[in-house]
């Protein structure tokens, strides 16, 4: 890859970035470097060793000319986010005895240490097959005799824990239309705590799709995986009462239902997606900084995701 294009790679993750008020290390932006082809850690290095048009620097993290405050905003909302981790581990631990629960990982701002203090916990959960609503039974009722489950309608739910998005181990790869940049990030920015039967790695597998975004990414090999007599057993047990508790819960949740995504094997409870909000706001920021286009009436969206 021409520096030319390299640099402006490192521009289009820097405003990808900047949406979040993220100053990034040299690492990090490699790591998450935007891009359809893979560029190589001592190519990558070569190029910080001079200025980049655009780009500020403060102690070692880069970020969009003129906001050096961002650098302080992130060291405060680190030592927030590490307070709030500690506490995810515990509950994470806990909910991990449910025998069908593969995996846990934290999604949202805390995943990249990025929290305020009035965020709450967003856990991404990965179940045996046919165990979803079961399983997502037992870890709502556990999160409420805990006193850690965000209420539906608060608007602030500060260290509270919201399970936003549920998949059965048969549906890890994620819907075409949902393939894009925001959730590529999603995917990759996962800080997983409960990781069983090398679930993550099936995950990533499973959406290898990422590398048209984010293709430094690394996906591992999948070794043979020991079975779990214990797991495996205490999971049959509960099929029988899975429909049961997928009617009982749409049941309760069928008039609060807005743009949720429900299905057996996925669950995704977010009402206000902020997808296309953020992909509009990297097109926008790309366009002004990249000097694609001045007027956004003239906006040539296919250019900004190469």
């Amino acid at each position: 890859m021409q520096s030319n294009n390299l640099q402006s790679h490192i521009l289009k993750t820097i405003c990808y970035a900047d949406i979040f008020d993220y100053p990034m290390t040299s690492g990090e932006i490699w790591k998450y470097l935007i891009t359809r082809e893979p560029v190589s850690k001592k190519n990558f290095s070569k190029l910080f060793k001079y200025p980049i048009e655009g780009l500020g620097k403060k102690d070692k993290f880069y970020f969009l000319k003129g906001k050096e405050f961002l650098v302080d905003v992130r060291k405060k909302r680190e030592e927030i986010s590490i307070r709030k981790i500690k506490k995810a581990k515990r509950i994470a631990q806990i909910l991990s005895l449910i025998p069908p629960v593969l995996l846990i990982g934290i999604s949202g701002s805390l995943s990249m240490n990025n929290c305020k203090k009035t965020d709450d916990i967003d856990f991404f959960i990965v179940t045996k097959k046919n165990t979803l609503w079961t399983t997502r039974f037992l870890v709502t009722f556990i999160l409420i005799m805990l006193g850690e489950k965000r209420q539906r309608g608060n608007l602030l739910a500060i260290d509270k824990v919201c399970t936003n998005m549920f998949l059965g181990e048969d549906a890890l790869s994620l819907p075409l239309k949902t393939q894009n940049i925001f959730s590529s990030h999603e995917v990759v920015q996962l800080k997983i705590i409960v990781n069983k039967n090398q679930t993550y790695e099936k995950f990533l597998a499973a959406n290898s799709w990422i590398k048209s975004f984010l293709s430094n990414t690394y996906i591992p090999q999948i070794s043979e995986s020991k079975r779990n007599d214990f797991y495996n057993f205490f999971s049959l047990l509960l099929n029988p009462f899975e429909k049961f508790f997928y009617r009982i819960q749409m049941f309760y949740m069928r008039k609060y239902i807005t743009c949720e995504e429900i299905k057996q094997n996925s669950a995704k409870f977010h009402p206000r997606d902020k997808t296309w909000y953020v992909i509009y706001l990297y097109r926008l920021k790309c366009l002004y900084i990249l000097g694609h286009a001045r007027d956004t009436r003239f906006i040539d969206y296919s250019r900004i995701l190469t």
